[in-house]
């Protein structure tokens, strides 16, 4: 029977990013930031082409954030006010269980201009999921809707982990 042993490179890395995660301080790309946490929800901005984009932050599970008409590429942009670490986007569609797109993208970008497409991901009943492979620090957050689906899409909330 051979057992193998986990690569201590693995290991390494497994404390790095357990390390990341937990720290007051966060460094990426020689700069630093005084956090790693999500900030809380009060402080995020919502714009972008969805109609009424701050009903997707509003707390209120029956408004939402909607498109309008053939809304291929429709975005919303979350500021989330300052720099935070993240891996997963959920986007619940509110009262209309079937306004998801055929397909959204998430994007991030720390400058609010450059942005980069980190995971796409198929929309789904109720709530999309968007998993990013690797834990992503970032300012700002869009989602852009890849392919359209049957119904106008609804974002009602935005969660992030």
């Amino acid at each position: 029977m051979v057992v193998e042993r986990p690569s201590l490179t693995c290991g390494l890395l497994l404390v790095l990013a357990v390390g990341i995660a937990g720290c007051g301080s966060v460094y990426t790309s020689g700069r630093q930031f005084s956090r790693g946490a999500i900030t809380p929800r009060s402080a995020w901005k919502a714009s972008g082409t969805l109609k009424d984009p701050a009903k997707a932050l509003d707390g209120d599970l029956l408004t939402a954030a909607v498109s309008e008409g053939n809304y291929k590429d429709a975005t919303l942009d979350i500021d989330l006010g300052e720099v935070c670490l993240f891996n997963m986007v959920a986007i619940d569609h509110g009262p209309d269980e079937m306004g998801f797109c055929g397909r959204v993208a998430a994007e991030t970008s720390v400058d609010g201009k450059e942005f980069t497409r980190r995971a796409e991901a198929p929309g789904t009943r109720k709530v999309t999921i968007v998993s990013l492979i690797t834990p992503v620090l970032a300012r700002y957050l869009r989602l852009r809707a890849v392919d359209v689906g049957v119904e106008a899409w609804s974002v009602a909330e935005v969660h992030l982990q």
